[in-house]
């Protein structure tokens, strides 16, 4: 048996099985390592779209980009809306047939608890803690979801990963990065919820997918995604849709982070028969507001590098600070806080629970799409940039891929002393779910859960 092998089988452990989709982590004409369907499954199967355009496409119209988005950012957001949704197949997301212009996903995310599932290929987000739906939300609920590049951003994704396509070297193409002006990048998020959880949920459009499953559904604890960095068992559910994230690389917005992040919350009470125009924008935001301290946040001062339009009926902030984020969102952080962490061999999304703004404010630097956010901060010192780690530009898809790639090429190369076709003394096979150590540095999973 391989050592790739190896790696499958033990990754099929706890009834959750991968299937490779390429004969190894370094030479192939897919990206990936996926969610193998279970034998008895009848029914759809997630096709990623990972046929990158070879060259830069043509230029289209971009219609936002003649609407400012600090004076109007509801028409913004609501033109980058209307592009994403283009010929798109909602029920599905199946992205490479829109007949308008094909979208594509980002390699690499299948691995881990977290995982792309195999039905429509979404992703665990953070769980939504009691509570913080509404009073009547009671239980964690899991999120799950699903995001796609256009085809200016899938060029960029093709020309990242192309020397690993093509086996000609172990490394993506760093130089592929920044991601060129017009790239727009959408995420349709699915909750686990329902109208007990939260009313406006009503209508919501739905997804199945295979999500986490539940060993004590009776308490109000979020089930465990992996058991000791092997994946969790998952079980087929119907989602309801939740938030949507847009990300668009502005030029406008050079002069802060080069890219403008905005999010939608579904609200079922508004009028009408047409879910998709039930998206109401909850802001926009371009840079971190680094000045804009917990204290001065606390004094009623306001962001200047975002706008919030509504927390609609939730009665709280869902970003630090009043920064903008989204409902489902880690309220510690904010929405650019988090994608500013892109970078290979990352220290966590997140600033640590209960950390004081000397620390935390690491996390709301505004860096530009070439500068990495560097080591784990320490108290009153933002952690500096260290070989092995380089900016991702702001893509925490590239950046949850890269590390999975670079587990898995790990996982091959163990070294260790062959006996009589057996393998000893092999280094422990590492886990997407675990802090692990990654060309001499500490990585940390990609992950949102930071305030449990």
């Amino acid at each position: 048996m391989s050592r790739y092998a190896m790696l499958l089988v033990m990754l099929s452990l706890n009834s959750y099985s991968y299937h490779a989709v390429a004969e190894s982590p370094t030479k192939s004409s897919h990206l990936d390592q996926a969610e193998a369907p279970e034998p008895n499954y009848v029914g759809p199967v997630f096709k990623p779209s990972f046929d990158f355009p070879r060259a830069l496409p043509a230029a289209e119209p971009r219609p936002w980009e003649k609407i400012s988005f600090k004076l109007n950012p509801e028409l913004y957001m609501a033109a980058v809306l209307q592009y994403a949704l283009e010929g798109q197949d909602r029920s599905r997301w199946a992205v490479e047939k829109n007949p308008v212009r094909k979208w594509y996903h980002a390699p690499w995310m299948g691995p881990g608890g977290k995982g792309r599932e195999y039905i429509n290929g979404l992703t665990s987000e953070r769980r939504s803690q009691p509570k913080e739906l509404g009073p009547t939300h009671t239980k964690c609920r899991q999120n799950w979801a699903v995001g796609f590049y256009n085809p200016v951003g899938g060029y960029t994704l093709g020309r990242f990963w192309a020397p690993i396509v093509s086996g000609t070297s172990q490394e993506p193409d760093y130089s592929a990065l920044p991601f060129p002006p017009g790239t727009v990048v959408v995420k349709f998020l699915y909750t686990q919820a329902d109208t007990t959880d939260l009313s406006s949920l009503s209508g919501a459009p739905t997804i199945q997918a295979r999500i986490i499953e539940d060993p004590n559904p009776d308490d109000d604890k979020c089930p465990a995604d992996n058991i000791n960095g092997v994946p969790a068992k998952r079980i087929e559910a119907t989602l309801r849709l939740l938030q949507v994230d847009i990300g668009v690389r502005d030029s406008s917005a050079n002069d802060a982070s080069g890219w403008v992040f905005g999010t939608f919350f579904y609200d079922g009470t508004q009028p009408g028969s047409d879910p998709w125009k039930k998206l109401r924008p909850v802001g926009l935001m371009w840079g971190n507001d680094h000045a804009l301290t917990d204290e001065m946040a606390s004094n009623q001062e306001k962001p200047k590098e975002g706008i919030v339009l509504s927390t609609f009926d939730f009665k709280r902030n869902f970003g630090r600070g009043g920064r903008m984020n989204g409902p489902v969102d880690n309220p510690n952080s904010s929405c650019l806080s988090c994608h500013m962490t892109a970078q290979k061999n990352p220290p966590g999304m997140t600033a640590p629970d209960g950390a004081n703004w000397s620390i935390a404010r690491c996390w709301f630097r505004t860096l530009k799409p070439t500068e990495a956010f560097g080591m784990q901060p320490s108290e009153g010192e933002c952690g500096e940039a260290k070989k092995g780690q380089a900016s991702l530009d702001y893509s925490l898809q590239l950046s949850a891929g890269l590390r999975n790639y670079e587990i898995a090429l790990a996982n091959t190369n163990r070294g260790g002393i062959e006996i009589l076709g057996t393998k000893f003394f092999q280094s422990p096979l590492l886990s997407p779910d675990q802090t692990v150590k990654l060309n001499g540095l500490i990585s940390a999973p990609i992950s949102r859960e930071g305030d449990k």
